[in-house]
């Protein structure tokens, strides 16, 4: 359904209380890094000449690697819920960071967009040059809310292997009018490379900066980017123009690098990393990329260091927290604010320490949005990231069903669970969500596969016809595969494959599900 903007002239006061404490005050001056650098003036969001254009604005936070039970500690992000939904069963569909952030900005899966792996283009099918060779620059929701009369701007993360002779060459991406953001082939805390950009400049060597101690501007990444957010935020706030943030940091990204006042943030339980799938006695019913994994690779050292890793995932997560708190504080009240993480992470469930496998520490991840007057709700739908984009058109009034080439989304809009006009539970996905990956060459490769999470199973099959079902009611930690035991279960889930796997991740075949049942 199309929601009318109308409905935040309304609502206008509903959501600043939640995230401040007290409608029209002006936020603090203070830095939320600590940094002794003063932020930018603000002007005070009951001085903004109020909302000219009704339009809602939108904040998009994209965090980096988190698993769903880390947002514990993150009071602000919590905070969202007063008027936010937060949905239980959100599931990335190929759990690695360019694709995700791809599909996040485009409302399509990787065979839509063509973007698969983080590497640097060709036959892998990965990072910025998949993303630009395949025309999506010209389709993302940037784009069509700049179309639109919006203010847009990135601070952080766009993708992997973006390179200053790829912006010389190309150009700064459409649809965007404020950039401040990582260049090269992975960002990080510090000593990163970075790009600042405005629309109208001329783009020479003044824009490329190294963040490092010898420059003596290795500012913590997080903050670097948050204080660009803020400020474009506050900016165009102040101006009473909509507008489109995009605040993706580094963190909880390895090397799990807490800001230095955080140093000492540790989690609430220290073990809560580990779950029953740890370090998999039994392997023998999983794909053999696993099996190679030998066990009790986690030894009592290694296991040490992961109750380290935690507790410095909760530090880099409390400065993304600190920043999501001053863009509510920064932002005007008729704001909709989406927070979800990239992808998960396995931390050595089932003896794998990464992403990109089909397993729900992998691909299950937190994905909050508020909205002004929306009811406070969990949600049980199956949703994926595919969805952002068409819910922030939907929210904007524009078309949320066709992308710009014509092309129908293959996510859907979420605006009508999230504003309480149609059902918390509401059948977006009815069939689940398509899981799919490519094999590229890594120090974690995993084969290609394709297949689909549901409500209570998760099935896959892998290139070289080996497949995995589990009953996630019964065995939440995927412990037992019963592809060979549940004959009629498989069945079922691999007819579901074969209608989401259209086309067929490169590299497999195109008639996999036909063969497999007969």
């Amino acid at each position: 359904m199309r929601v009318s903007p109308t409905i935040f002239v309304a609502a206008v006061v509903l959501l600043v209380p939640s995230c401040t404490g007290a409608t029209g005050a002006a936020r603090s001056q203070t830095d939320p890094s600590g940094s002794d650098e003063s932020a930018p003036p603000v002007t005070p969001v009951s001085a903004v000449a109020a909302v000219a254009d009704p339009r809602p604005n939108f904040v998009v936070i994209v965090t980096d690697d988190q698993v769903l039970s880390t947002l514990t500690e993150m009071p602000h992000v919590k905070d969202l819920l007063a008027h936010g939904t937060f949905f239980d069963q959100a599931i990335i569909s190929n759990p690695l960071c360019c694709p995700s952030r791809a599909t996040i900005l485009t409302g399509q899966y990787s065979h839509t967009n063509r973007t698969y792996t983080n590497t640097d283009g060709g036959p892998t099918l990965g990072g910025y040059a998949a993303f630009h060779d395949a025309g999506n620059e010209r389709k993302t929701i940037a784009k069509q809310l700049d179309d639109a009369g919006y203010r847009t701007g990135l601070f952080g993360k766009y993708f992997n292997n973006y390179w200053p002779h790829d912006i010389e060459r190309n150009g700064m991406p459409v649809g965007w009018d404020v950039w401040h953001g990582f260049t090269g082939s992975n960002p990080d805390y510090y000593d990163y490379s970075w790009v600042d950009w405005r629309k109208g400049d001329r783009l020479d060597d003044g824009n490329f900066t190294e963040h490092n101690a010898a420059n003596g501007n290795n500012v913590y990444s997080t903050d670097y980017a948050g204080r660009f957010a803020d400020a474009f935020i506050d900016s165009a706030a102040a101006k009473g123009q909509p507008f489109f943030a995009f605040y993706a940091p580094f963190g909880p990204h390895s090397a799990f690098t807490p800001a230095p006042r955080d140093q000492d943030v540790t989690a609430p339980t220290n073990m809560g990393w580990k779950t029953p799938a740890y370090d998999e006695a039994d392997v023998s019913d999983k794909p053999s990329y696993i099996r190679r994994e030998p066990l009790a690779r986690f030894d009592g050292e290694r296991t040490a260091r992961f109750s380290e890793r935690w507790d410095d995932t909760f530090g880099a997560l409390t400065s993304v927290d600190r920043w999501v708190g001053a863009f509510a504080r920064s932002a005007p009240a008729n704001t909709v604010f989406v927070f979800i993480s990239d992808n998960g992470q396995t931390w050595g469930d089932h003896r794998f320490d990464y992403k990109l496998v089909p397993y729900e520490r992998s691909i299950h991840v937190p994905f909050i949005v508020a909205a002004p007057g929306g009811p406070r709700q969990h949600s049980d739908s199956m949703v994926t990231n595919a969805d952002i984009a068409p819910t922030i058109l939907d929210f904007a009034g524009l078309d949320h069903t066709t992308d710009p080439g014509g092309t129908p989304y293959d996510g859907a809009s979420l605006a009508g669970i999230v504003t309480g006009t149609a059902p918390r539970n509401d059948a977006v996905h009815p069939q689940g969500i398509l899981l799919e990956h490519i094999s590229y060459p890594t120090k974690h490769e995993v084969p290609s596969y394709c297949g689909v999470r549901a409500h209570g199973w998760m099935y896959v099959g892998y290139k070289g016809g080996f497949e995995e079902l589990y009953d996630l009611t019964n065995d939440p930690y995927e412990l037992r595969n019963i592809a060979k035991s549940a004959p009629r279960a498989l069945d079922r889930f691999r007819l579901v494959a074969q209608s989401l796997c259209t086309p067929m991740p490169p590299g497999m075949a195109s008639d996999y599900f036909d063969r497999k049942l007969g």
